[in-house]
């Protein structure tokens, strides 16, 4: 339940969460990256386990009670393993008191402002001794000195045993904000979990998102066409731009080819640019730049002359307008000062 949320389908990143029951067949199992077992394995089925182990693959062993510590024992080899459960105080709890940050698993929280792991209630948990284990290395302690967290080597893999359940039963892992980043620290080291660019220019070569070597994608390209591809393989037929289709692993996945950026650049590139890249460019004769410039500059004074004409006209114009106010103004004047009601002389 927790595991399903913890890695939510995106268009960039499918996890696949697939349970198997104690006893079900575990053909299949190697095509899996990570191997989380929270359940009891026996015989062919924690054989199953070590063989993946040895093939370099890690492996997440929840000891959800002393009772799966034999299990534990049948997986690494050992003749028994001990585990007890720990004390419980009722209401009391167990913090994560020492943490090794340098460890690959841990080192995402190695900032100061992630490494608070403080939050995070412990109800019950059980009590391994590290030594029981040849090459063990303790990464998490819980603050009264029992191990929390353990790296077992197993052949070419390593086992990660948690000596605490995430259920609210056990803790309040599964509801911490560490929860979902420590598991893909985990699946990151288990190789499931591959950086890809959600888009690329054209003529890069894109790594389709599969697992089994002998898995075949189909690629529809922008213009419909379609390409098959095997897994192991590379696509670099990104000829075209545009939205590419990749099916045949699940559900559809997209990722955009675009044009590189400097086709978009508009600028005027300077005339050494041009001669660094040999393009053929004209070279203008002296005589004709002369006599471009020449009739440049005369068109100016031109132009210039046409101006000044205009405001000739403009200042006589400006010159009417003044006599004709001052005559007025005279006209105007001369009435006002005339007898009520004589009639102006007329010369």
């Amino acid at each position: 339940y927790y595991l399903r949320r913890a890695f939510p389908e995106t268009r960039q990143q499918i996890v696949q969460i697939v349970a198997r029951p104690p006893g079900a067949p575990v053909e299949d199992l190697f095509n899996f990256p990570l191997l989380v077992v929270a359940g009891t394995p026996a015989g062919e089925g924690a054989r199953a386990v070590r063989s993946f182990l040895e093939l370099g693959k890690p492996v997440l062993f929840v000891l959800k009670s002393p009772a799966a510590a034999q299990s534990l024992a049948e997986i690494l080899g050992l003749g028994t393993v001990t585990a007890e459960e720990a004390p419980s105080g009722g209401s009391t709890f167990e913090l994560l008191g020492q943490i090794d940050f340098e460890h690959p698993l841990f080192s995402p929280f190695a900032d100061p402002r992630f490494s608070d792991f403080t939050k995070i209630h412990f109800w019950k948990h059980r009590k391994v001794d590290p030594a029981q284990f040849k090459g063990a290395k303790v990464l998490a302690k819980f603050d009264r000195g029992d191990a929390a967290l353990l790296q077992i080597p197993v052949g070419k893999g390593l086992l990660f045993l948690l000596t605490s359940g995430w259920q609210p039963a056990d803790s309040q892992l599964a509801l911490s904000s560490k929860f979902v980043p420590l598991l893909y620290s985990l699946l990151d080291l288990s190789g499931g979990v591959k950086a890809q660019l959600a888009h690329y220019t054209v003529g890069d070569s894109v790594t389709l998102p599969g697992t089994n070597a002998a898995q075949v994608f189909t690629v529809i390209k922008p213009d419909g066409a379609e390409v098959k591809v095997p897994a192991a393989d590379r696509f670099t037929d990104t000829d075209l731009p545009g939205v590419y289709t990749v099916t045949g692993g699940g559900a559809p996945q997209q990722f955009a080819v675009n044009l590189d950026p400097s086709e978009s650049r508009t600028a005027v590139l300077p005339v050494e640019e041009l001669e660094r890249l040999r393009l053929p460019l004209l070279v203008s004769n002296p005589e004709v730049i002369k006599k471009e410039t020449e009739k440049r500059l005369r068109l100016q004074a031109t132009e210039l002359e046409q101006r000044q004409k205009i405001w000739r006209w403009l200042i006589v114009v400006a010159l009417i307008i003044l006599l004709l106010e001052t005559w007025l103004a005279g006209w105007i004047t001369r009435r006002s000062r005339s007898p009520e009601g004589a009639e102006p002389a007329v010369a």
